[in-house]
């Protein structure tokens, strides 16, 4: 058992235990963007249905925001050389008050990944690993995720590697984590 637990070579029954544990962590993560969404949605809502600076309701979606950049350079000796240059415009969208005029930029709203949200909780674990004391909500995080064992949280370290920061990778070793979290190797369900 020792060897297995050394190499990280899980059998089928810590192999299932990991990977429930897995599904029940990307689906807490899936309640939660759709909360965060219903919230986005609220907002851009509120943003784009509302005029700033009269407040009233008869707002339209326009193509308007024209902006653009150029440069143009050359060089000219006794009438023989060249002249090149590019040019390149944007049109944007943008919010247009029927009453007063007003234009402003159209609220696209976030976007919101399941990764990108383990991995900030992962950098608050990480955080909360290296200062204990140092701040509440990171000890929430942590004790949410303490009843799920060290290799459920390295394999969502190593599934999250593109989304996080290096600190993370790199101080979330196995080792570590089985420090702080309970392996699967030691019995525990």
């Amino acid at each position: 058992m020792f060897i297995r637990k050394f190499f990280n070579r899980r059998n089928k029954e810590q192999e299932k235990v990991v990977s429930c544990q897995l599904t029940e962590i990307y689906e807490f993560t899936r309640q939660k963007i759709d909360k965060l969404l219903a919230k986005d949605e609220e907002t851009s809502k509120d943003i784009n249905g509302k005029c700033p600076n009269c407040g009233c309701e008869n707002v339209v979606h326009k193509f308007a925001n024209v902006s653009g950049n150029g440069y143009v350079s050359g060089e000219m000796f006794i009438g023989t050389g060249y002249v090149s240059g590019s040019s390149e415009v944007i049109t944007k969208k943008v919010n247009h008050c029927n009453d007063c005029g007003n234009q402003w930029k159209l609220y696209n709203g976030q976007t919101f990944s399941s990764h990108k949200i383990i991995a900030d909780d992962l950098f608050q674990i990480t955080s909360y690993i290296k200062d204990p004391n140092r701040w509440s909500f990171q000890q929430g995080i942590y004790l949410r995720y303490s009843k799920y064992s060290a290799e459920t949280i390295y394999e969502l370290v190593k599934r999250c590697e593109h989304w996080s920061f290096h600190t993370v990778t790199k101080t979330l070793t196995l080792r570590i984590l089985r420090k702080h979290f309970k392996s699967v190797f030691d019995g525990r369900k």
